[in-house]
């Protein structure tokens, strides 16, 4: 089980034993503070939207709301940019986040239970993407 949360606007995948950062960050982040050496960054997403981090030292990761799925490594990965990342830009949609994280339900652990993401089409989510992000 993998576990995403956010992360100066970016999402944070824990999978395999990994951390990895998902999109651009909406605002100024030192990784230094959560544990993690700062990504050298050669280019943006949507170029490179997938960017590896490596731990520095105890992690203390930010305090939010934090999503579990059943995929792990580059499934999960791939998937969490065709579903959440806004192509133009490179940002992780902060609306589509909100949509799965208030209509969710805790599991066990506290997390939300993201389940239904991994069996979900892509088709079927771009659909979801098309009605949240045209308001």
């Amino acid at each position: 089980m993998a576990i995403i949360t956010r992360l100066a606007g970016a999402y944070l995948a824990q999978t395999n034993h990994a951390y990895y950062m998902i999109g651009n960050t909406k605002s100024p982040c030192r990784f230094e503070d959560f544990g993690f050496e700062p990504p050298p960054r050669d280019t943006e997403a949507p170029d490179q939207p997938i960017l590896p981090l490596l731990v520095a030292k105890d992690l203390s990761l930010p305090a939010s709301e934090s999503l579990e799925i059943p995929l792990e490594g580059d499934e999960l990965l791939n998937r969490l940019v065709a579903f959440f990342m806004i192509a133009r830009n490179g940002s992780m949609s902060e609306r589509l986040w909100q949509l799965v994280i208030e209509n969710g339900q805790r599991n066990q652990a506290g997390h939300i239970d993201g389940r239904w993401l991994a069996d979900i089409p892509e088709e079927a989510f771009a659909a979801i993407q098309d009605s949240v992000l045209s308001c």
